[in-house]
């Protein structure tokens, strides 16, 4: 199996206004989170714990697999009448990020449309395209600095990233590259707050895929 990530950042709500709104969202669908006291990162790798950091504009969760992360960003941006982004990265081979703002989707990308085959590109449309000019001008950055992110690897197959960047244009974790370029920090060192999920909890939260 392939590497999987799962993250979200939410502007302008600091890492306690969000792991409240993350309880709520929890709340919602019937599973109760419990907090958990800071332990050494090494420890932190359960699957049923959600990671909070805090500091600057942008607070940072980290989601366990199968935990719905881009629904609660959703709703969790409305929660907290912010901007949110949410990103993963999925078997290592390709990522998505999900731009909304106050319960609404502003903008989807993937960066691999033809993973699952060219009859669920067909079907999904152009939802996952990315508009990287939408993207630019909420988060107020240069829409040609979006575009070099917001392509297919077919189109830049042997392509470096922008200067500065730290993975190629191919690595799926070059978004982090944008995430940076955006404000955003890809967390590295202990976390602020650590909520503890039961180990059932998928059974209770809504599913999610590319139709959400």
């Amino acid at each position: 199996m392939g590497e999987f990530v799962f993250v979200s950042a939410f502007r302008g709500a600091d890492s306690s206004r969000t792991a409240t709104a993350l309880e709520l969202f929890c709340a919602r669908h019937g599973v109760r989170t419990v907090d958990q006291p800071l332990r050494a990162p090494t420890v932190l790798s359960s699957a049923a714990r959600v990671r909070v950091w805090g500091g600057g504009d942008w607070t940072v969760v980290d989601w366990p697999m199968t935990f719905p992360h881009t629904v609660a960003a959703l709703e969790m941006s409305e929660t907290l009448a912010c901007i949110a982004v949410a990103a993963d990265i999925y078997e290592g081979a390709f990522w998505r990020q999900t731009v909304v703002q106050r319960g609404t989707v502003v903008d989807r990308f993937c960066s691999e449309l033809n993973y699952f085959g060219r009859e669920e590109r067909q079907r999904l449309g152009g939802r996952w395209d990315g508009n990287s000019g939408v993207v630019a001008d909420m988060l107020g950055l240069d829409p040609k600095v979006v575009q070099h992110y917001y392509r297919q690897p077919a189109r830049f197959r042997h392509r470096k990233g922008l200067q500065g960047d730290t993975f190629n244009a191919v690595d799926p974790w070059i978004f982090t590259d944008l995430w940076r370029r955006i404000g955003i920090s890809y967390p590295s060192g202990p976390p602020d707050l650590v909520l503890e999920l039961p180990r059932d909890f998928a059974n209770d939260l809504p599913t999610e895929g590319y139709d959400f």
